[in-house]
């Protein structure tokens, strides 16, 4: 029979972590590591998993640069590609993304409005003008070259 010791030791902070002081089985002591790798996941004295997802998005990146001959080949239909891309590379970066813990990984979101997109921003360019049923005007490229005249002669914008 088989028998380990884990050692958990408490922050000043009061979070609880592993000891990386080791284990003793069946007399035989085990140095303790901050960090290893298990069935090909990270497996950290902390349970972060930032570190772990990193290289994952790593492996991603290896994988992609393996297989980018494939995906400019102009012989593959583009079924062909998807396919390899969904048993190619999705599963290298999703591998163990079931157990990370996601509100770690989330990072802080601004305050206040969020920013205007690009085409909210012409459309309010476009109102100063006071150019209306825009969508139909640009159809026509005289039209709208003058509109981009206008909008180029204007101070305020």
């Amino acid at each position: 029979m088989y028998f380990a010791t884990l050692c958990l030791t408490s922050t000043p902070d009061g979070v609880s972590r592993r000891s990386i002081k080791g284990a003793t089985i069946n007399g035989v002591t085990y140095d303790g590591v901050a960090e290893f790798i298990y069935l090909g996941t990270l497996i950290s004295n902390d349970n972060s998993v930032q570190e772990e997802v990193q290289r994952r998005i790593l492996a991603d990146n290896r994988t992609h640069f393996a297989a980018i001959s494939l995906f400019r080949n102009r012989l593959l239909s583009r079924a062909t590609k998807i396919r390899l891309y969904k048993t190619l590379m999705r599963p290298v970066l999703t591998y163990g993304a079931e157990t990370w813990n996601t509100q770690e990984l989330e990072g802080t979101r601004r305050r206040g409005r969020h920013r205007k997109g690009w085409g909210e921003e012409v459309e309010r360019d476009l109102q100063v003008l006071g150019v209306r049923r825009w969508r139909e005007l640009v159809i026509d490229k005289e039209k709208c070259r003058s509109i981009v005249r206008q909008a180029k002669a204007h101070s305020g914008l």
